[in-house]
């Protein structure tokens, strides 16, 4: 893989089952599926819940060498080590 320019990229998969969630006093939503999350908050650009996360490293043309799937609450940052970790075990 010598010359290889390898991108890491995250993200987020919309939820297609049932996204019926309810606000907490402190203004938290919860969900019944715990793998689902609402990335409303100010820094994020999506405003509706998403279930899961895909985390991929690509090739510049932007084909995917490697995908994990996560949470949606779950961090980006998480998944650079996984992600490199199992494209060297390929």
């Amino acid at each position: 893989m010598k010359g290889i320019i390898l991108v890491a990229d995250s993200t987020f998969l919309i939820t297609s089952g049932a996204t019926k969630g309810q606000k907490d006093d402190q203004g938290q939503w919860h969900f019944n599926d715990p793998s689902v999350a609402f990335s409303g908050k100010g820094h994020h650009k999506h405003k509706y819940p998403v279930g899961h996360k895909a985390h991929s490293l690509r090739i510049v043309s932007g084909i995917p060498l490697v995908t994990l799937v996560s949470p949606a609450n779950e961090s980006d940052q998480a998944f650079i080590f996984p992600l490199v970790e199992e494209l060297v075990s390929r």
